[in-house]
């Protein structure tokens, strides 16, 4: 996330998310009285029987529980605030539509996490460089979840989250994207190639 906009409107931003005077969209949040935008979006490659299917990019929902995180490590309280240098990708096969309030707790159950892939954890939501453009993100760099045999398997969306365990209630949850399109009817073997880009800029 940009250095700049949390460096110069820090006390502003933690106060207007404090008093809840933002505006929520399917693209993320705008702080109305500042003009700041805070959002991100998702690109899933669908790749099935060898072949690319089709792109799609999807907003997020950001979660109430990821954003006092960033206002905590950003401006740590007296005593400080432990930093999560790792996050994850986590789908889900529920038909669920995401909620601000959702929490790394609930989701397991809450959108039916998806764990029939071929690795043992979650995979990693790895950002090969520092931000720029006022974005930070996996660009490049797509986690590449290939399905267990099986299925037929229907996905819906994907969380974002700290904890890697498959299945895990514990960590944090920063975002949520439910997909446009789900991607229904998928077999063992197929892939889903995932990039997330968290973007913070000025709305003016």
């Amino acid at each position: 996330m940009t250095q700049d906009i949390w460096r110069t409107h820090a006390d502003e931003i933690a106060r207007e998310l404090r008093s809840h005077r933002y505006e929520r969209s399917d693209e993320g949040l705008l702080l109305t009285r500042m003009g700041v935008f805070l959002g991100g979006a998702m690109k899933v490659r669908d790749h099935r029987d060898g072949h690319q299917q089709c792109i799609a990019i999807d907003a997020n929902t950001l979660l109430d529980e990821g954003l006092n995180h960033l206002l905590n490590v950003g401006f740590p309280p007296t005593g400080g605030y432990p930093q999560i240098t790792q996050w994850y990708l986590a789908p889900f096969k529920g038909n669920y539509t995401p909620d601000p309030t959702l929490t790394a707790a609930q989701f397991p159950v809450a959108a039916d996490e998806f764990t029939a892939y071929t690795a043992t954890t979650r995979p990693a939501w790895v950002i090969p460089r520092l931000a720029s453009a006022k974005s930070t993100g996996n660009t490049g760099n797509e986690a590449l979840l290939v399905l267990a045999a099986g299925g037929p398997y229907n996905l819906y969306g994907c969380l974002i989250v700290s904890s890697s365990a498959k299945g895990s209630t514990t960590g944090t949850g920063m975002a949520a994207v439910r997909f446009d399109h789900p991607r229904l009817n998928m077999a063992g073997g197929d892939k889903l190639g995932i990039e997330y880009v968290l973007t913070a800029t000025d709305a003016g």
